[in-house]
């Protein structure tokens, strides 16, 4: 799980985060990125899918309506909230507590931009916990920034440019501009070499890696 540090950044943006989403502006991560892990997945229709850290449920909402059974989960309340009141003609469980989740059930595990926010302790114990919830034989998609290019600015986030020698964990700063004012969030270094180890470690096999949009790294996995 996120530290109480994480969550009250998360939580305490909320209004903007909505703002965010409610923009009509394009969204890479919505236009390129998930069409992107859909395409990888194939038929989702009837699969039991979690989507993890799944915000207001923007991408919960559209694996629904292809036919998975979806669960949202997401560490912040409000958030949750949120998507539950934009969803409540949907079948679709949203909660807020790691407890309500079943372990070795979901077929499909989506953590889009979430690993990222924990440091290393942390962020070890999430791919630990997603292990336990995905079912045997299930694919894990998890979605971070390529570290490559931070200190680039981009249309819907930039991070601040880091030292060559950055060690793993090491916190950093991102901003996302909303019509809201400027979200400022903590994010946490880790490099694709790194995430491989992390995610073998916690007997995860990997599937395959890709660099999407530039921004994005994107890592395929098999719970055996």
């Amino acid at each position: 799980m996120s530290n109480t540090e994480t969550y009250t950044e998360w939580d305490d943006h909320t209004e903007q985060y909505q703002a965010y989403f409610d923009d009509p502006s394009e969204k890479v991560s919505s236009t390129t990125v998930f069409p992107k892990i859909l395409q990888i997945l194939g038929n989702i229709e009837g699969k039991t899918v979690l989507d993890f850290g799944c915000s207001m449920g923007r991408f919960s909402r559209i694996m629904h309506d292809m036919g998975a059974i979806v669960t949202g989960y997401d560490l912040s309340p409000k958030a949750v909230d949120i998507a539950k009141s934009l969803d409540s003609k949907r079948n679709i469980e949203y909660f807020s507590r790691q407890e309500d989740l079943k372990e070795n059930y979901y077929e499909i595990v989506i953590c889009f931009m979430v690993l990222l926010c924990n440091p290393l302790p942390q962020a070890f114990q999430l791919v630990n916990d997603i292990y336990t919830y995905t079912n045997p034989g299930g694919i894990v998609c998890f979605v971070n920034t390529n570290v490559a290019t931070l200190g680039h600015g981009f249309q819907n986030f930039s991070s601040q440019e880091i030292p060559q020698e950055q060690k793993e964990g090491s916190p950093y700063q991102t901003r996302i501009p909303t019509i809201k004012g400027d979200i400022v969030v903590t994010d946490y270094f880790y490099t694709s070499e790194h995430l491989k180890q992390m995610f073998k470690n916690n007997k995860f096999q990997l599937q395959g890696e890709e660099i999407i949009a530039e921004q994005f790294i994107l890592h395929i996995l098999k719970k055996n």
